[in-house]
């Protein structure tokens, strides 16, 4: 009689495969039950003294698994690509908040402080949904959630195209963009670290250096349009880029259907070693006539037991949208307070370093191919990075080398106020975006370091809530300054001294980090 043997299966990481998500996906569908033992073979001929009940005993005793291992590739890198065009788009929006700032100050004459409140609230409700956006990628999918994020964001960049003040905005693109936003911005980056393990930091890297193709196009985009057309006609245009985020979630395939793919590979071959030995005259024991015929029919009650078992486990983990209590972590905490500081001075400078251009002798074109110059040093720095951060001698140290980028930012942010011209400033721009590329693409990368793969869903989301309150803080507070004394240098002098801040914070992150190490360290030798 056949016997049974468990895991022997040959196969790469691309074709791993998972008993919890194999039954998720295929809980609608009984001719999926195979999914129920996919690791399994044949040997023909084999006499054993066990019966079939008594293997198939042996299956319903699985536990599910808390904790499978990532593809590390295959289709993982079109999740990369679909992550890289995200961010193309998110990243040129956010990076053009200059250019606009500009273009509201003229349409509506507003001051610096309402004015950059426009970029300041969209941006906001984007970060501090975070947790409700991360929720609903566990509850449901990312692909889903990106799909109802471009249709808001692009409906709230047309709608403002009818804005008769500057309070208008806050509700279109403000509010309802930022929602878009908000649903649009944090699947990219939780997909890419479920799909990756031991390449997440060039995975990573990669698909967020979209942030630098859009800071390269974008802003050219937003000048060019209001240049062109009218004040609608312009957002007329810009809202159907958005829309371009519906072929991202496209590229964002469950990694339970992707692991639902693999296993009808699996299922597509063993039918086919079947057939051969059919044809070469080999005789089918009643076990194996009886397993291939499932492929086809009905769940046998031991299928479904576990079903039950796996369907359940599923449901429980899904019910949960928030994860407050890793705030309890001190070293999670300090991270998070240091990236609320350091936005609030990122933002700042994005949403006035055109402003400050133009009052150094550049005009508004030379301002946004200063943003576009940001962008390629931007895009080159965040793949490069994540290379060099991945490379085993340096693995150890990357949230210290992480922590170190925040001073050599606020150099540069000094270095601001005495630019004069268009060459000046494009050198100091190579320089920030640089910096900055490498520093913001490693956000998550850094969070996994910290708290471990399996806690990246909420705490990513938890993480860019404290950034919406930076959002929310800087830019406002930044044009304040300027109202107040005329002139854009206070306002990157205050920028670089909340860079420095949140590099102090950083330092307090990682040595809680460490403490908690040697900690855990000696509860493993008692």
């Amino acid at each position: 009689m056949t016997k049974i043997q468990e895991d022997t299966v040959v196969h790469d990481n691309s074709t791993d495969t998972s008993h919890h998500d194999s039954v998720e996906d295929s809980h609608d569908n009984s001719t999926d039950s195979i999914d129920l033992i996919p690791k399994v073979t044949f040997n023909i001929g084999e006499d054993d003294n066990n019966s079939v009940g008594e293997k198939a005993e042996g299956v319903g005793d699985v536990k599910p698994v808390s904790k499978e291992k990532a593809p590390d590739g295959g289709w993982g890198w079109f999740v990369v690509l679909g992550s890289f065009l995200e961010h193309t788009i998110m990243g040129g929006f956010e990076r053009s908040n200059g250019i606009l700032y500009l273009k509201l100050i003229k349409q509506f004459n507003g001051s610096a402080s309402a004015t950059s409140w426009v970029g300041s609230l969209t941006s906001t409700i984007r970060l501090m949904l975070g947790p409700l956006s991360s929720g609903l990628c566990a509850r449901f999918t990312c692909r889903s959630t990106t799909f109802v994020g471009a249709i808001l964001m692009s409906l709230g960049v047309l709608l403002s195209g009818l804005a008769p003040s500057l309070a208008y905005l806050y509700l279109t693109y403000g509010i309802i963009g930022g929602v878009g936003r908000s649903l649009a911005y944090a699947p990219g980056l939780i997909i890419i670290s479920i799909y990756f393990d031991k390449k997440r930091g060039l995975a990573t890297g990669i698909g967020s250096a979209g942030v630098g193709m859009g800071t390269l196009i974008v802003p050219l985009v937003f000048e060019y349009v209001f240049e062109g057309f009218d004040y609608f006609g312009a957002f007329l245009i810009l809202s159907a880029i958005p829309l371009n985020l519906c072929i991202c979630a496209m590229l964002f395939r469950p990694l339970h259907v992707h692991r639902q793919i693999t296993q009808a590979g699996l299922r597509k071959t063993l039918s086919q070693n079947t057939a051969l030995r059919l044809e070469e005259g080999i005789p089918l024991s009643p076990t194996v006539v009886s397993l291939e015929t499932n492929q086809i029919g009905e769940e046998t009650p031991r299928q479904k037991n576990i079903f039950k078992r796996f369907y359940k486990s599923s449901e429980t983990e899904k019910k949960k949208l928030f994860e407050f209590s890793l705030l309890k972590i001190p070293s999670f905490l300090f991270f998070c307070i240091g990236i609320a500081i350091f936005t609030a001075s990122f933002k700042s400078v994005f949403t006035f370093l055109p402003a400050l251009a133009k009052s150094k002798g550049c005009s508004e074109r030379e301002a946004a191919i200063m943003l576009s110059i940001i962008g390629v040093a931007d895009t080159f720095s965040r793949m490069i990075t994540g290379y060099i951060l991945e490379l085993k001698p340096v693995k150890p140290f990357r949230p210290i080398i992480y922590n170190l980028l925040m001073f050599a930012i606020v150099i540069v942010l000094i270095l601001c106020s005495f630019a004069k011209g268009f060459i000046s400033f494009c050198l100091i721009g190579i320089a920030y975006g640089s910096i900055t590329g490498g520093y913001t693409s490693q956000k998550s990368v850094i969070i996994v370091d910290i708290l471990g793969a399996d806690k990246i869903t909420h705490s990513f989301g938890l993480m860019i809530f404290f950034q919406g309150i930076g959002t929310l803080i800087g830019p406002p507070l930044s044009g304040a300054l300027k109202d107040l004394f005329g002139a854009y240098d206070e306002v990157f002098y205050f920028c670089s001294g909340l860079m420095f801040a949140a590099g102090l914070v950083m330092i307090a992150s990682n040595i809680s980090r460490n403490l908690q190490i040697k900690k855990d360290k000696k509860l493993e030798v008692l």
